[in-house]
């Protein structure tokens, strides 16, 4: 039988008994979604969105934060004609279970992180959604999905133009 997914939901005080279960095979992104996620979402720090599987566990999340950036960070190609800081959405984390790895759920909760931050560009103006990838598969993932590199620092920071289709 094939799992089937939610749409991703935003995290709330009900999930907290589920965190404790999810494990991508990162040790620092699971256990930001076991003790930092709810905190934020409280505090007003981040917002984190959950995909559930069939069963009932959590299969991957991902988290948006307001950001900007500075453009003293930039090359100057890229701070030509934008504002200073440059208005931008953080997507601070996207992981997905081991278990449901490989089965295009990751590339699925990107796209909702991208639809989600081109809709709150059209409500408040956001230039870009940027990214920190943790390794050379995540920025691979990244750039197969139309990021580009801002910055060559290591991890490199990653950034999709709103305004591009």
């Amino acid at each position: 039988m094939k799992t089937t997914f939610s749409a991703p939901v935003r995290l709330e005080l009900s999930h907290k008994p589920l965190l404790n279960d999810f494990s991508c095979g990162n040790r620092a992104m699971d256990d930001w979604l076991k003790h930092r996620a709810l905190q934020n979402e409280i505090r007003g720090g981040s917002r984190t969105y959950l995909v559930f599987s069939s069963t009932g566990e959590i299969a991957a999340y991902y988290c948006l934060s307001a950001h900007s950036i500075s453009h003293d960070d930039l090359r100057a190609k890229a701070k030509r004609n934008t504002p200073s800081p440059i208005p931008a959405i953080h997507l601070g984390r996207l992981a997905v279970a081991l278990k449901y790895q490989k089965q295009g759920l990751g590339k699925s909760l990107l796209k909702h992180a991208i639809d989600k931050t081109r809709f709150y560009a059209e409500e408040i103006g956001i230039a870009v959604l940027i990214a920190h990838p943790i390794s050379e598969n995540v920025v691979q993932f990244f750039k197969q999905n139309g990021f580009s590199e801002l910055q060559k620092d290591n991890p490199p920071l990653l950034y999709l133009d709103l305004k591009r289709p």
